[in-house]
């Protein structure tokens, strides 16, 4: 033995697999990194928009309570209090509406921040996938390889699942819910 250990042989079968299917789970690898940060900016946007909405509620209770207090200070003069009265109907409403809307949009976050974990798992996962396929290379070990090759398979079947059956759940509940709230509205003289 010359003590320098096995060399790469481009024409060996076994290294040419070897090497593809580092190159298939770095693409994996990828993907799920990609789709990662997809959730996490998903989680964000949902977390910021949640917050807009909820101010916004805030603007209403507080246009609530002044529409009260006016409205207790006309007591005597039963028209003005119908249309206070009025408004004070249409705020509750829209009230209603926004908490709707916000609470809504929290469940948006914490689906995304679920998905995102699930997609962090299986780049990890994918990763392991990777490190043993380099030493089944190093080791010419093909059992390795094939060890490496169900490693990477999960990581395929997790990034599946979490996009096809988690996601599918948070499209069919967020139809219907516009997908930006009218957070303009706030700074209206209502």
């Amino acid at each position: 033995m010359s003590g320098h250990g096995h060399h790469a042989d481009a024409s060996d079968p076994f290294q040419k697999r070897a090497a593809v299917a580092i190159a298939v789970f770095t693409v994996v690898l990828a993907f799920a990194n990609m789709l990662t940060n997809q959730a996490r900016t998903k989680a964000i946007l949902s977390s910021n928009r949640a917050t807009n909405q909820w101010a916004y509620y805030q603007s209403k209770s507080t246009k609530m309570l002044l529409t009260q207090l006016r409205r207790d200070q006309v007591a005597g003069d039963a028209a003005k209090v119908a249309e206070l009265d009025a408004q004070l109907g249409r705020y509750e409403k829209e009230k209603d509406e926004i908490r709707h809307r916000a609470v809504g949009l929290e469940g948006e976050e914490a689906d995304a921040e679920h998905k995102e974990h699930f997609y962090e798992y299986s780049a990890t996962i994918v990763e392991l996938g990777i490190v043993l396929a380099g030493i089944a290379l190093l080791l010419n070990g093909r059992r390795l390889l094939m060890v490496a090759a169900m490693v990477a398979a999960t990581s395929v079947a997790l990034l599946a699942y979490t996009s096809f059956v988690l996601g599918h759940a948070d499209h069919v509940e967020s139809k219907g819910e516009p997908a930006d709230p009218p957070v303009a509205e706030a700074h209206q003289g209502h």
